[in-house]
């Protein structure tokens, strides 16, 4: 169960990325804003996403399932108030703050709910999660291409979202709120004292990751759209495409950690 419902987490969290990118010409054009001006707005996702990552932590671990429902509803209802709401750039770039903010606090309810079912059951939950994500991103990126190019309002795919985030909360509610022990030989949180270089490290390369495939995710649509002339549903494959890969390589390399993870450590560790 607690499997099922962290790919379930992480395959709304895609749907809605995914309509997103697909949506991005219509929702600038919708608010009447340069490229530019578009630039400087998705900005305000990360300014709601920081202080929301800080905090959901701590709701998490003292409400649980809980507190991870209530996120991801959220998120679905932000998506739909921001499609609502984003007339000119100050709606939008108000609107993007909620956005970033719900995205932010699901991002770490959701890779908490995957590391959880993992200790508790083993196996590759993490990676096969993130391989959700982004085959969720590939179907809703076309799905919502495919909306549009019917001239469907804007805001159709993210009503759908929506639901299947309310969905998704109504599984988590149900698996209740017990907490999962860590297995033995387990540090505890509290106790454990991480190297403060170590993590910069790695968070800086994380960062770079993630500004490259942001960069795909945020203007492959928009690039497909204004540059070569594409329509609605072929804008809508570049996020698609990007994402399909990503699912198969996360989907490949979940399965071979689940199978050998000592040897993939020791290859990885290798000069």
């Amino acid at each position: 169960m607690r499997r099922r419902n962290a790919y379930a987490g992480f395959a709304v969290f895609g749907a809605f990325w995914g309509a997103w990118g697909a949506s991005l010409p219509a929702i600038r054009d919708q608010a009447a804003v340069s490229d530019g001006q578009l630039g400087t707005a998705l900005l305000f996702i990360g300014a709601g996403a920081l202080p929301a990552m800080l905090l959901a932590g701590r709701a998490v671990d003292r409400w649980h399932e809980r507190a991870t429902a209530a996120l991801v509803t959220l998120l679905g209802v932000a998506g739909v108030l921001v499609v609502l709401t984003a007339h000119g750039f100050g709606a939008l770039a108000l609107s993007l703050v909620l956005l970033g903010a719900t995205s932010g606090a699901v991002d770490v309810a959701i890779n908490t709910a995957a590391g959880a079912a993992q200790r508790a059951h083993g196996g590759a939950v993490i990676p096969r999660a993130h391989a959700a994500f982004a085959a969720a991103v590939v179907v809703a990126s076309l799905t919502t291409g495919a909306l549009h190019a019917t001239s469907l309002p804007v805001a159709t795919p993210f009503l759908a979202v929506a639901a299947a985030a309310i969905a998704v909360a109504a599984a988590l509610l149900r698996a209740g709120t017990e907490a999962v022990s860590p297995r033995a030989g387990a540090t505890s949180p509290r106790t454990a004292r991480p190297r403060l270089a170590p993590l910069l490290v790695i968070g800086g390369l994380g960062a770079l990751a993630f500004a490259v495939e942001n960069a795909h995710q945020s203007w492959s649509a928009l690039y497909l759209r204004d540059v070569v002339g594409a329509g609605a549903a072929v804008a809508a494959t570049g996020p698609a495409v990007f994402a399909g890969v990503v699912a198969v390589t996360r989907f490949v390399t979940g399965t071979l950690s689940g199978r050998r993870p000592g040897r993939l450590s020791s290859r990885a560790s290798s000069p």
